[in-house]
């Protein structure tokens, strides 16, 4: 899977889901991703999925990702 310090400086355009949990999704390298809106402030406000495993949690949304 991706490491997530490289997808941070990864160019990804994410496709707005209907899922108020999981709101955007994408493709990578062949591997799934989604984000996971989280309970805010008591954690952090989003966690990165790759193949259905959460592999970090982060605050502040990248400069290189592209919400639709």
């Amino acid at each position: 899977a991706p490491d997530f310090h490289s997808l941070l400086e990864t160019p990804i355009s994410w496709t707005a889901t209907d899922d108020m949990d999981t709101p955007w999704n994408a493709s990578v390298g062949g591997h799934s991703l989604a984000v996971q809106m989280n309970d805010f402030p008591d954690e952090s406000l989003y966690t990165l999925i790759v193949d259905d495993d959460a592999v970090a949690n982060f605050d502040d949304w990248p400069a290189a990702w592209n919400r639709a």
